[in-house]
């Protein structure tokens, strides 16, 4: 976030982000304030802009107000302090740091935590001059009540491994259907790893391996059994890697020639992508006869290229490919959705002679939601790119302080029907439905297949697709040519976490900072005028991008517009939701 207040922090950007999002939560939810009000003073917070910001909030609600975006703005500004925060520009940014106000618990815990390390390490600093001048004993005693402090913090955030989610989803059982299920349930008892971790990492993993040869056509179009799932959770605590690497030891043991594609390392572009897969190249050389040229040439291979074109990537610094596709000219979103889609790669630059036919590329990111909601562009969300890869939120499923393994018996039975599975799923080509899957693909196809808003909405625009290629996944896994009705059923729970998933870590967001200002004012202000729209903005946005904004936000049943009567024109205002039939009249 660029921002214009005042002090440019010393401490790492995600505590900054901790404080912005406490501040925005409380703008989104008032309710929220009473819920860290006494965890949290001013004096907590690490920028100047800050503690300004949370002391007029304290002093709103002293006075019965509500809070959000306009009285906090006039607040600030018949108290002189508008300016020193940052101007109303600042404010509108700040509601653009968090999708809702639940996690604002785990947050302000975050803040309180490192106000105390402050007050610690000045402590620390002042008892070791102490301690030199003969003089200890009181500043000790200062950073002792620091320690206990900090202990508090610890005992009162309870499990801090993960930001504390309201209404967590949950798998249906129907998810975990055949050998999928079998190998999660084999490897959950023995890792931390979330159970749905591992299930996704194995799909994506199993469906790269198999090949291009099971597949099925989709109106008219080639779809491969590729998924690209991103696991969203904590960073080190939710397991994510330890999924990833559990999944590879008993997929090395079905297929010891397995190599991923032999290829390490971030995403950074299409060529690079496409080089990794590449086809082999070939020059001509003219032909001489004592030194004269004889008009003919000669082809000879300058590049072998890759015979293998399955290749299987573990993103584990998912953020760090979000940031280099935003950088100017990079080729690489326009090559992964051409990847996804099985076509050939030739990414169109000046110098490149790269191309790679018949990809098969799978992709498993890990990512935190701070760097997600962070690095996805407005535009990789709603060009395509964000919607080819399922947004699962996963944690951490338990504590085992000591390692297993699997019963070696249950290891190597699975692992003998994997070898079979992989041998025979290979030699299987275009999929089919069964008569019956067939049926309850129709009745469910319609809403799948609907416009959904929002920025959650766009990312599961390929919802239909997905699930296809899911349930051919769990039929080639029961080595069948046919997709019968628990593999649809086994799809669509996993389809239905990863839609739930989308929806807590977006929330609803619209993708758009304008929309999702707006949206968020007029929910918590209940109500907001054209003039009041504007404010928001500081007057700095032009009127029509405005209108397109709110034109936006009305069609997908955010906000409706109400005729207000008054002593001269009347005035239109804003209020949150669908327009309701007594609003018609």
């Amino acid at each position: 976030m660029n921002s214009t207040a005042i002090d440019t922090p010393r401490l790492p950007p995600q505590n900054i982000e901790a404080e912005q999002s406490v501040l925005c939560a409380v703008l989104i939810d008032n309710v929220a304030l009473s819920k860290v009000g006494g965890l949290l003073t001013e004096e907590d917070f690490y920028r100047t802009a800050h503690r300004i910001i949370y002391r007029a909030m304290l002093d709103l609600t002293e006075h019965g107000q509500v809070i959000d975006q306009i009285t906090l703005t006039e607040h600030l500004k018949t108290k002189g302090e508008l300016e020193s925060i940052g101007g109303a520009a600042y404010l509108a940014e700040l509601l653009l740091s968090a999708p809702s106000a639940t996690n604002i618990k785990y947050h302000a815990q975050i803040v309180h935590k490192n106000a105390v390390l402050r007050q610690m390490r000045g402590g620390l600093v002042r008892a070791l001059e102490a301690a030199d001048n003969g003089t200890g004993v009181p500043e000790l005693a200062v950073l002792a009540d620091g320690i206990a402090n900090l202990a508090r913090c610890g005992e009162a955030s309870g499990d801090t491994e993960q930001a504390p989610l309201d209404h967590w989803p949950v798998l249906d059982p129907a998810g975990y259907h055949g050998l999928a299920g079998n190998i999660v349930r084999l490897l959950e008892p023995h890792t931390e790893a979330d159970p749905v971790s591992l299930l996704v990492s194995f799909l994506a993993e199993i469906g790269v391996m198999l090949g291009r040869s099971p597949h099925l056509t989709l109106d008219g179009c080639y779809h491969p059994l590729i998924i690209w799932p991103v696991l969203v959770g904590q960073s080190s605590k939710s397991r994510k890697g330890s999924a990833a690497q559990r999944i590879r030891a008993i997929l090395s043991l079905a297929d010891p020639s397995w190599t991923r594609g032999e290829c390490k390392g971030t995403l950074s572009s299409g060529e690079g992508l496409a080089y990794a897969v590449r086809d082999p190249q070939y020059r001509k050389e003219p032909v001489k006869d004592k030194g004269r040229l004889t008009g003919e040439t000669v082809t000879i291979q300058e590049d072998p290229g890759v015979a293998d074109k399955r290749l299987f990537l573990v993103q584990s610094e998912f953020g760090a490919v979000l940031r280099v596709m935003a950088r100017e000219g990079n080729s690489l979103s326009g090559v992964l959705r051409d990847a996804w889609d099985g076509l050939d790669l030739a990414p169109m630059t000046k110098a490149n002679r790269v191309r790679a036919t018949a990809p098969h590329i799978g992709i498993v990111g890990h990512v935190t939601k701070d760097e997600l909601l962070r690095n996805l562009t407005d535009t990789d969300a709603s060009n395509g790119f964000g919607n080819r890869f399922v947004w699962l939120i996963v944690r951490r499923s338990k504590e085992l302080p000591f390692s297993s393994a699997p019963n070696p018996l249950d290891q190597e039975r699975l692992v003998l029907e994997l070898r079979r599975v992989l041998q025979n799923g290979q030699m299987i080509g275009r999929i089919g439905l069964t008569n019956e899957a067939r049926q309850a693909w129709s009745s469910i196809y319609h809403d799948l297949s609907a416009e959904r808003p929002g920025l959650a909405g766009a990312l599961l625009g390929r919802a239909e697709a997905y699930v296809m290629r899911l349930a051919a996944l769990y039929a080639v896994l029961d080595e069948q040519g046919m997709v019968a009705s628990p593999h649809l059923k086994a799809a669509l729970a996993l389809w239905e976490f990863a839609e739930a998933s989308t929806r807590m870590i977006f929330g609803e967001a619209t993708g758009d900072p304008v929309q999702d200002t707006i949206l968020r004012a007029v929910k918590t202000s209940g109500a907001l005028s054209d003039s009041q729209v504007s404010d928001l903005f500081g007057r700095h946005v032009p009127a029509a991008r405005l209108d397109r904004a709110k034109a936006a936000l009305v069609e997908a049943g955010m906000i409706h517009s109400k005729m207000v009567e008054t002593a001269g024109r009347p005035r239109v205002t804003w209020k949150a939701g669908a327009k309701k039939a007594k609003d018609e009249k």
